[in-house]
């Protein structure tokens, strides 16, 4: 038999050098490289989660420590995962495809703004060239 060996790295999806919030189908929110280091996730341990409704607007405000309502941030080389599913089908605010956004920093409120009602990135592809 000839075997041909594979030697291409995994696809993890395309890398943005802007920064990027990722909703999955499975209820996790992923942050990558540029919105950990420009929003300072990397310095806090847990979020606390709002949600304005009228507005569709997602509230992550960086807290250090547990507390009710609040999620750990699990941060890696490549990216940042929250775990929000139940925050999610709390308000039915579940996705069908995976949702790239733009989070906001609000000095105004504290907190890391994300608008649900306006994804980015729609019309890239899911995987490419970095």
């Amino acid at each position: 038999m000839n075997f041909e060996r594979y030697t291409e790295g995994a696809v993890r999806g395309r890398r943005y050098s802007e920064k990027r919030a990722i909703l999955t189908t499975q209820g996790i929110l992923t942050f990558n490289r540029a919105a950990i280091t420009e929003l300072g996730l990397d310095k806090v341990t847990h979020l606390a989660l709002h949600y304005a409704a009228e507005e569709g607007v997602l509230g992550l405000e960086p807290v250090d420590e547990q507390a009710d309502g609040t999620r750990k941030i699990s941060i890696s080389k490549s990216g940042a995962n929250l775990s929000m599913r139940a925050f999610l089908t709390r308000y039915a605010l579940g996705v069908d495809t995976p949702q790239r956004y733009e989070p906001v920093l609000s000095e105004e409120h504290g907190m890391i703004l994300v608008d649900l009602r306006a994804p980015v990135d729609i019309d890239a592809p899911a995987d490419g060239p970095d």
